[in-house]
């Protein structure tokens, strides 16, 4: 990697050292080094004097640290003492001069996404998982900026590559060795690991490429008890039977070809059957009309948490057969529920009647009337569809676990595990929480392109570090990542997971951009959604669009009046209800989390800031104490030093809320 023939330059990967006009400069004391270090990577930014004080010395006083940090300035000047200068140090601030320091990792990036990627770069790659470990246990803050450092570095690197092992014009011989450096990165990368699959199979070495994927499920059997992705088996099993079709794998329908090979078929038992809507008059509506609300429910069926929905097309035959009782439907469809419902209109108005009744004994378990402008039904203009969907789902939860409530984990559906796990998360209690996530974990396995299942773990390893429960919250964030991602691949649609994802990959990696983009694509799919709106909420609160976030979050909790997550909700709108300075409603709010869900964690915080902010002092010590007793270690200081708010103002206003409430410094 070229640079620059003047100024200074950083080397991060292997020996650390730092050079100017391309002579190294002798730099003393391991914490001198790492507050260059944590400066280069910084070079926009002003940092408080004493934030760095405790991010480097933590064990030390204000005092003592703040006199740390001078010594190690005074040593950085004494290295630098040349024109330019390499720190800009003002009384209270200070900040590395923008574009004075040239990063090795930084140009390895760039000339990645370049194109570039030779031997020299693939080999600088595989010291990523290196970087900055001569820097370990400094603090535990520095340590949390570190890991993260390393996973947006590695992240960004593995984009670029992919760009090029995904690249069919390029030599198969290239994008193996491309995508091998991938997968050495994150040995459960499956886009690389089938890169690698055929690439071996384009160069006629197959026994190589299927001893690379015994390899790969045995390590994901036993490190996650699951099974590489249906589209990676469905590579393997094309490689398998000598199919001549290397460019098409990628086209190729990811259930047709092991459904052949197994001789299997999806089960009809758990399903439901969606009737064409009975047109009851006295004004005639075409029949398009009855078909488009038909296909809308089962569209909106099909992405929600529920038993699959039969095909649109396969339940119009029902068009013109009425009373048919829903012990005959399951009868001919093998469905357990059936949706029915009528609409009568007399040419202005429309009155549409639905029910859902269980096929066995006739039951029915919802029913609801809607009453819409007829025009809207005509036009097909139907967030009607989706609203009956979220009306009769809870009902349709609590059938699906009433009957299913004696059956063993092995005799559930995927569907029939996520339900059952969801409900146990609700009670937030580490033992059940562990059951949770097992049945999940189930749920993946048995249904590999269930996009729910993968949503509903996903948001699992989210509550396990956020309550504090993880014991290795970096192994679970990038497992929170890889399940959204996969939910997100098998229904791109999705808007619910996205909005998630955004909102994760803003509090975990503070990408604001990035996390606003799948804000706007959640929203633009899933505009009425509750979860979907609800995940907006943090992040624009945290982005500084708090009154975009109360919008989104008040409009939420209208549209979940009986969500078991209510707390959740009613937690992130009191978040951005205090980002607008409107601490009572945020108090208020705060306390119904509460009271709803004591032991949600990340919610007091906000409630004992809401609170003394609001002068209601006296609650918030009630807090303050139960807080102490659940969280005896919690320190502000280091968690204001990580917090998502993109406003410092706002982290330094919360944190001293915080603390003159009686929460630790």
């Amino acid at each position: 990697m070229d640079q620059e023939s003047s100024g200074y330059h950083l080397v991060t990967l292997g020996e650390w050292r730092l050079e100017k006009d391309a002579r190294e400069i002798p730099i003393r004391g391991r914490k001198t080094k790492a507050l260059i270090t944590f400066l280069a990577f910084s070079q926009f930014r002003t940092h408080q004097r004493r934030r760095l004080a405790n991010l480097f010395w933590p064990s030390l006083s204000d005092t003592q640290a703040l006199a740390s940090l001078r010594q190690s300035l005074a040593e950085i000047r004494r290295c630098t003492d040349t024109s330019p200068a390499l720190i800009n140090a003002g009384h209270s601030e200070l900040q590395m001069l923008s574009n004075i320091i040239q990063l090795d990792v930084e140009t390895m990036v760039a000339e990645i996404h370049d194109g570039s990627v030779g031997d020299e770069i693939l080999k600088s790659l595989l010291q990523l998982p290196d970087l900055l470990v001569d820097f370990h246990a400094i603090g535990e803050d520095f340590d949390d900026w570190a890991t993260q450092t390393r996973a947006s570095l590695q992240s960004r690197c593995i984009d670029g590559l992919r760009n090029v092992y995904e690249e069919s014009d390029i030599e198969p011989n290239i994008r193996l060795r491309v995508a091998q450096t991938v997968f050495a990165l994150d040995g459960f990368d499956e886009s690389a690991a089938r890169a690698i699959i055929k690439s071996f199979a384009e160069l006629n070495e197959l026994p190589k490429a299927l001893a690379f994927y015994d390899d790969l499920y045995t390590t994901f059997e036993r490190e996650l008890d699951a099974e590489p992705s249906l589209r990676t088996q469905d590579l393997v099993a094309q490689i398998k039977l000598n199919l001549d079709v290397p460019e098409r794998i990628s086209a190729t329908d990811p259930t047709s070809l092991l459904q052949t090979i197994s001789g299997t078929v999806r089960k009809t038992e758990n399903a439901i059957a969606v009737l064409p809507f009975e047109s009851l008059g006295p004004h005639d509506l075409p029949s398009y009309v009855q078909l488009g609300l038909l296909d809308e429910v089962t569209c909106a069926l099909a992405g929600a948490v529920a038993p699959p929905p039969l095909s649109s097309n396969s339940m119009r035959r029902f068009l013109d057969q009425p009373n048919l009782s829903a012990a005959q439907v399951g009868q001919e469809t093998g469905a357990r529920y059936v949706v029915s419902g009528s609409i009568r209109s007399d040419g202005v108005d429309a009155r549409v009647a639905v029910q859902m009744a269980d096929t066995s004994s006739e039951q029915v378990i919802w029913a609801e009337i809607y009453h819409r402008p007829l025009a809207e039904v005509v036009n097909l203009e139907m967030p009607i569809a989706a609203k009956i969907v979220t009306s009769f789902t809870p009902s349709l939860h609590g059938a699906e676990l009433g009957r299913t409530s004696s059956l063993s984990p092995e005799d559930l559906e995927p569907f029939q595990l996520v339900l059952r796990a969801r409900d146990l998360i609700f009670n937030l209690s580490t033992d059940t929480f562990q059951e949770a996530g097992l049945l999940l974990e189930a749920a993946t396995r048995k249904g590999q392109s269930y996009a729910p299942g993968f949503a509903a773990l996903a948001d699992w390893h989210s509550v396990r570090i956020w309550q504090g429960w993880s014991e290795d919250p970096e192994t679970d964030q990038r497992l929170l990542e890889r399940h959204a991602l996969k939910a997100i691949n098998l229904n791109p649609a999705d808007g619910r997971t996205m909005a998630f994802l955004g909102h994760n990959r803003l509090i975990f990696s503070y990408k604001y951009k990035e996390a606003q983009s799948y804000f706007e694509n959640a929203l633009r799919y899933m505009p009425s959604d509750a979860e979907t709106l609800n995940w907006t909420v943090p992040g624009l609160t945290y982005s500084g669009n708090p009154s975009e976030a109360i919008k989104n979050g008040e409009r939420a909790l209208v549209l979940s009046p009986f969500d078991p997550f209510r707390f959740r909700n009613q937690h992130f709108l009191s978040i951005a209800h205090y980002a607008q300075r409107n601490f009572e409603r945020a108090a208020e709010l705060g306390l119904r989390s509460f009271e709803d869900n004591p032991t949600y964690v990340s919610n007091l915080r906000f409630t004992i800031a809401s609170l003394h902010a609001s002068g209601q002092r006296s609650r918030a010590k009630e807090l303050v104490t139960y807080h102490h007793e659940i969280q005896p270690d919690f320190s502000v200081s280091k968690m204001i030093s990580r917090h998502p708010f993109q406003s410092q103002d706002k982290r330094i206003r919360y944190g001293r809320h915080l603390v003159d409430a009686g929460l630790n410094p």
